[in-house]
């Protein structure tokens, strides 16, 4: 949209309910600035890419490309390579604005112009299930704490340990924010998985700063069985190992140590839910399964990566 200074690009593939409500909430936003929104449909069949066309918002465009073209780093470049915004607020389909301010929120720490880039503070959302809610605050994207990351120089960041490296390159494209004159130098790359984090690392080493805004927020959450956790952890920590050299899981000794302290903590977990017994029932159920999607997922990502194998799975 001719005039718009940001540019919000959301990609899609039948993402229901949840993206109708996404979709609208972003386009609900007040804000002192003018901005457009930029759906890119891989080929949805749910009527996701009809919604979109239905709302006919002159702030709102529809791009369609075929499913084998999608590819979460090159689909991306493709959208910021249509927006016309000097700032491009990258969103996955099913995160949802936690309020009507948020997209002022995340674009208010890029007005101090040595940052590339910020993202938002994620929070499960309400109807998330009894593990989802309860583990959130371990995880980065849920923290409360606003951060400032750099690097000075390539040989300090090699210096760090492999968890430090990867808490400072933290970048979640849930919902993030890239300065459009970084985005021309560094792209992301072409591949299937943490497109975020790669660029992350080389906008850092580059001598870029990135923040962290949790005044900016989203409610995203998945409650997937457990072999998608499985599958997506194997990805996670095949990435892992080759940008930062991280080893969560080394052996598989020691995944059956890790699984077998988890499970018994999940299990007491769901003995003390203040839920009624017949709601306990399923948590005992995910109390075994996800502790061994988590642990193995990461040992067999691991085990991927030390071997030079990459993993086959689709769809994460």
């Amino acid at each position: 949209m001719l005039g718009a200074e940001v540019s919000v690009l959301i990609p899609v593939k039948n993402g229901g309910e949840l993206f109708r409500r996404a979709l609208s909430m972003v386009l609900s936003q007040q804000t002192s600035f003018v901005y457009e929104v930029i759906v890119i449909d891989s080929g949805s069949s749910d009527g996701s890419d009809r919604f979109a066309e239905s709302l006919r918002d002159p702030r709102l465009t529809l791009h369609r490309i075929p499913p084998e073209e999608f590819n979460h780093g090159s689909t991306r470049n493709f959208a910021a390579g249509l927006a016309q915004g000097a700032l491009l607020v990258f969103m996955v389909q099913d995160a949802l604005p936690g309020n009507v301010r948020w997209l002022e929120s995340l674009i208010a720490p890029m007005a101090d112009p040595t940052l590339a880039g910020v993202c938002a503070r994620q929070l499960p959302r309400p109807e998330s299930g009894y593990f989802v809610r309860k583990y959130a605050c371990q995880i980065l994207a849920y923290s409360t704490k606003s951060r400032v990351a750099s690097v000075h120089s390539a040989e300090a960041f090699e210096r760090l340990s492999a968890a430090e490296k990867y808490s400072l390159c933290y970048f979640d494209n849930v919902c993030a924010c890239i300065r459009r004159s970084v985005w021309q130098n560094i792209q992301f790359d072409r591949v299937d998985f943490g497109e975020d984090i790669r660029w992350a690392r080389k906008a850092l080493l580059a001598g870029y700063r990135l923040a962290f805004e949790p005044s900016a927020f989203v409610y995203h959450s998945h409650d997937r069985p457990w072999t998608y956790t499985f599958k997506r952890l194997t990805h996670d920590h095949w990435n892992l190992y080759h940008l930062f050299g991280m080893e969560c899981v080394p052996s598989f000794r020691f995944a059956v140590r890790a699984f077998w302290g988890s499970w018994i903590q999940h299990c007491r977990e769901a003995r003390e839910a203040d839920l009624a017994f017949y709601r306990k029932l399923p948590l005992f159920m995910h109390a075994c399964s996800k502790p061994f999607a988590e642990v193995f997922g990461q040992y067999w990502g691991l085990r991927l990566a030390k071997a030079g194998r990459g993993p086959a799975f689709r769809g994460v």
